[in-house]
């Protein structure tokens, strides 16, 4: 069976502080004889530590000004938990940016990415997309490649990440590929309780799924997802569930959805601790909750992250605007300019209390407002000052968020 979507995929990565050597080797990017792109990173762990390992890399020029990926591959020495490759929003990799790094989601170099394209968890790996169909890369475009190794052992660890990508023929490509990451970035999961999280995604567009997969931590106990058709009653039954939060067994498609349809998904925890977790990077001291699809015709980036029609996150009372109040009385407020978004546990619990209906008229205006009006409205900023830029850049945004009220 092709698996279109790799384990990975679906994991930013989780957990820990960087507590690797310098690097080894930037990465290696050519062209083999069979016309693959090879992408290679090597990687010092030592002793006992966990890293997250990254590096800029660039395509190769093409004539045509992109290149269509019809076939990829990798391969991974042992001790990796998983590679990702990235876009990113250079054009070119500055002298101070061209080393090996340690990186962490959201922060440093990982600023720069705009959505991962392939992943893996395994060692081995391969996959081949259906005639016509391809994922594009502008000529020279350039790549963030991140590697997650683990080295329990007593001796340094010399680590390699083989990546290939086999171009094909533009002629012949009909659709282009993406990959959704549907991240939910509010979760509440108190001391001693089970909780759960939910979120609801849109496709703007009719798509054909390939491949498509959950990812949690590991107060995961339970994972459902469910397709909700454009003008019908939610779906009652799930079209995938797993309870394995560590090693999921992904979707396998091919799955055609009509424009307007919704993934919508959740994830049950359970916490025996006598601590809450919230949304976060770590596997040991966050949690996730995330459905992340490879598809075609590909998406924009804003809706490959759900930007545009985030719903049914909250499980409680609050209507829009009491929400905007919530999160403002909190000590740190949201930062939804990274992704994942970087947001603090009062902010989460607010998002987590409100109604169902409520964050889809949110989220809109925190958007707007970190496009916009980032430093009028930073914390510590005067009032009036982001008041009167929210009036003049985010009236709609803000007055919709004004008139809403819980169904």
């Amino acid at each position: 069976m092709k698996s279109y979507l790799a384990l990975s995929l679906m994991l930013l990565a989780c957990s820990s502080n960087d507590g690797g050597t310098p690097p080894a080797q930037a990465p290696d990017t050519g062209v083999t004889a069979d016309n693959s792109i090879k992408l290679t990173m090597n990687v010092k762990v030592a002793p006992g530590t966990e890293v997250h390992r990254c590096q800029f890399i660039q395509l190769p020029k093409h004539a045509d000004g992109e290149i269509f990926v019809g076939a990829r591959s990798h391969n991974y020495t042992p001790g990796s938990h998983h590679f990702l490759v990235f876009r990113t929003d250079l054009t070119s990799i500055p002298a101070e940016l061209s080393k090996q790094v340690g990186c962490f989601e959201g922060e440093g170099v990982m600023k720069h990415q705009r959505g991962y394209v392939h992943g893996g968890q395994t060692p081995t790996g391969a996959e081949e997309f259906p005639a016509g169909v391809a994922m594009a890369f502008k000529s020279e475009e350039v790549l963030l490649m991140q590697a997650h190794y683990v080295n329990p052992g007593k001796t340094e660890l010399d680590a390699t990440v083989n990546v290939a990508w086999k171009p094909i023929d533009k002629a012949s490509v009909k659709h282009r590929a993406g990959v959704t990451n549907f991240y939910n970035p509010f979760i509440y999961v108190p001391a001693k309780s089970d909780a759960k999280a939910r979120m609801s995604c849109p496709f703007s567009q009719d798509v054909t799924i390939l491949g498509a997969g959950p990812h949690m931590h590991k107060r995961g106990v339970h994972y459902e997802a469910f397709i909700d058709e454009a003008g019908k009653p939610p779906a009652a039954t799930p079209f995938y569930t797993t309870d394995d939060w560590e090693h999921p067994i992904t979707y396998v498609g091919p799955m055609q959805l009509k424009a307007g349809t919704r993934v919508r998904f959740a994830c049950h925890y359970k916490n025996t601790d006598d601590r809450t977790y919230i949304q976060g990077q770590s596997a040991d001291n966050d949690e996730m909750c995330m459905f992340s699809a490879v598809y075609y015709p590909e998406m924009k980036l804003e809706e490959n992250q759900c930007r545009t029609g985030m719903a049914q996150i909250g499980q409680g009372t609050l209507k829009c605007s009491d929400l905007s109040a919530c999160m403002q009385a909190c000590p740190e407020r949201a930062d939804a300019s990274v992704f994942p978004p970087k947001i603090s546990e009062c902010v989460q619990k607010c998002a987590v209390d409100s109604c169902p209906s409520a964050m889809e008229k949110f989220m809109p205006q925190l958007f707007c407002l970190q496009s916009n009006c980032a430093t009028e409205c930073k914390p510590g900023a005067p009032e009036d000052g982001c008041r009167t830029c929210m009036g003049n850049k985010c009236l709609s945004q803000s007055a919709a968020c004004l008139t809403h009220t819980c169904e």
